[in-house]
């Protein structure tokens, strides 16, 4: 960084009055944005939210399975908003009668937009309908934490606590049936890893105790 920036000064100095200022604008604009760029985590942070049942929930408690993460911001596009949670719905649930008890999954709604006059037991009303659990983000903040911005991302989180799949969710119903098989190979893939990782060390042990 500090290269480039020598570069465009030196440029600076020997450039022409109007040239200058065009220069000035574009080094601040590129490094601000440099600086203020939102990257997203490879691993999950942990955080405190509540479900619809007002029900605490702690994501390090949870952690040593793998977990199906949806993230559906708001949009001021209502109709949007409806289709994604809709789609959203569709590939949990595909995900959750072929994995359940096996896995864990969750959805995170983002509410920072909501009108003061609507009631929070409203929100907390319609999301408890939803066939699964759905955490509610009321400022943001876990949002923001795991840089899921305007568009809906499906996060896996392996045992671990590392982001192992990370893909922003979409409206074209193909596309959808794809990422839900991308992560149906790869949580197969996962728990086949953990089962052979287990099975190596059963036998070191067993191999320990003849000793």
């Amino acid at each position: 960084m500090k290269s480039e920036l020598g570069r465009l000064m030196r440029r600076i100095v020997r450039a022409p009055a109007l040239v200058v200022v065009n220069l000035l604008l574009m080094v601040v604009f590129s490094f601000a944005g440099q600086e203020g760029r939102t990257v997203p985590p490879d691993s999950v942070a942990d955080f405190t939210l509540k479900d619809a049942n007002k029900k605490e929930f702690r994501l390090a408690e949870h952690l040593g399975q793998i977990m199906i993460l949806s993230f559906i911001p708001n949009t001021k596009n209502k109709t949007l908003g409806a289709r994604w949670l809709e789609n959203s719905r569709l590939c949990l649930q595909k995900l959750k009668s072929k994995y359940d008890g096996e896995i864990m999954a969750l959805g995170l709604k983002e509410m920072t937009d909501i009108p003061m006059f609507v009631p929070r037991s409203f929100i907390r009303a319609k999301l408890r309908k939803e066939p699964f659990p759905y955490l509610i983000d009321w400022e943001g903040k876990v949002f923001a934490q795991f840089a899921v911005q305007r568009t809906p991302v499906l996060m896996v989180v392996d045992a671990g606590g590392k982001i192992i799949y990370r893909q922003e969710l979409t409206l074209d119903n193909e596309r959808l049936k794809e990422i839900c098989t991308q992560v149906e190979e790869l949580i197969d893939r996962q728990q086949h890893s953990d089962e052979k990782t287990a099975l190596q060390k059963k036998n070191m042990e067993q191999a320990e105790d003849r000793r």
